[in-house]
């Protein structure tokens, strides 16, 4: 959000109507996810139930390791494991455990964010996992995470921005088309590279992807710290009874010591105590 905020700001001072590429990802398949997701179902199918579940418990008792997350899904159906790949870079089961207060655990108790990803997973007829994982990100991280980003940023400085990428019958289209077309190999967006051959240099064709993001980690561990310890450990959040301070705690020492990288986590987490502070703390009894 921050830095389409910023971009958003820039461009309006040049035009009025701007043209974005959300939505190419999640039609064409553009993430890593999209690729992991179809390995893992390849492993799955060839180690079968015991073979899967036996690596799975072996791949999760292990010390770290490059690959782990795959191995260690293999023994969730394919809709379990899609749905990790969303919600493990949040705050996954084991961490909520240990976040969470025995209070807070009560009062969330019945809700599982997984469920939600699990059904849309299972709701969509396509036979091809990956078609299933793209009805997901169509349906969840799209509608309520990168249309949202860009549309608030860009509108708070007029500006407005169209998804050409999302006109239905392009998405129609995607829906009809082999998944091969979309990741041939590991070429990610294949059908939309293919396309766009001769038009578009080679060097942004063939370039890595590089995520919209701010260097949140960094931030965390210098010039934000002084803010996310002056807001996570005040009297008021604490008093809220919601997470562990000692946790809290736990997740800031080991994130600036660079022992583990809690950026996503620790800005959530600064982000919904400002969020209580804006909006319920001030409004009036």
């Amino acid at each position: 959000a921050v830095p389409t905020y910023y971009v958003s700001e820039m461009a309006r001072r040049y035009v009025t109507v701007a043209l974005s590429g959300d939505g190419g990802d999640e039609v064409f398949a553009g993430y890593s996810r999209h690729y992991l997701h179809r390995l893992d179902h390849r492993l799955r199918t060839r180690l079968g139930t015991i073979g899967s579940g036996l690596v799975s418990r072996v791949a999760r008792a292990l010390p770290p390791f490059k690959g782990q997350q795959v191995l260690s899904r293999l023994g969730y159906t394919p809709a379990e494991a899609n749905t990790r790949s969303h919600t493990d870079i949040l705050f996954s089961h084991n961490l909520k455990q240990f976040v969470y207060t025995p209070e807070f655990q009560a009062q969330c108790e019945g809700y599982d964010i997984a469920t939600r990803f699990n059904q849309y997973y299972n709701k969509c007829t396509a036979e091809d996992p990956l078609d299933k994982a793209l009805y997901v990100d169509l349906k969840t991280y799209l509608v309520d995470d990168i249309l949202v980003k860009v549309d608030r940023m860009s509108m708070v400085h007029g500006l407005e921005v169209r998804a050409p990428l999302l006109d239905h019958k392009l998405i129609e289209f995607s829906a009809s088309i082999p998944s091969s077309l979309k990741l041939h190999g590991r070429t990610t967006k294949y059908l939309l590279r293919e396309s766009l051959i001769g038009q578009v240099p080679p060097s942004v064709l063939t370039r890595p992807k590089q995520g919209f993001r701010m260097p949140l980690a960094e931030w965390l561990r210098g010039p934000l710290r002084s803010i996310l310890e002056e807001t996570l450990f005040s009297q008021k959040a604490t008093q809220r009874g919601f997470f562990h301070p000692t946790a809290v705690r736990k997740l800031c020492d080991d994130h600036y010591s660079q022992r583990h990288d809690y950026s996503h986590q620790l800005w959530q987490l600064l982000m919904l105590e400002l969020w209580y502070h804006t909006y319920l703390d001030t409004r009036p009894l």
